[in-house]
């Protein structure tokens, strides 16, 4: 991905946390029922300095059923704290 993609997602997923600070900083729920105290925010900060992370989203642009731009409007748009659709690991 290039340096200015990444940016851009990088600023979409900060736009979506500086819409719901609130949000942003509560625990994540399916992470708290584990007693895994790790917000959204905590969790998107580690996400973006993933190099990896960023390969899902050329992935799911090139599959040609969203477009890049589209994957950002979600993201920006994104309710939080984050539902991720993920198990935890357990501590």
């Amino acid at each position: 991905m290039t340096p200015e993609n990444k940016q851009r997602v990088r600023d979409a997923f900060n736009k979506a946390m500086e819409r719901n600070p609130a949000g942003a900083d509560k625990p994540i729920p399916e992470f708290e029922k584990q007693n895994i105290l790790l917000t959204s925010r905590e969790l998107i900060t580690q996400m973006l300095d993933a190099d990896g992370f960023y390969d899902g989203f050329e992935q799911m642009a090139s599959s040609g059923k969203r477009s890049f731009d589209e994957l950002l409007h979600d993201i920006e748009n994104m309710k939080l704290p984050m539902r991720p659709k993920i198990t935890p690991p357990k501590p």
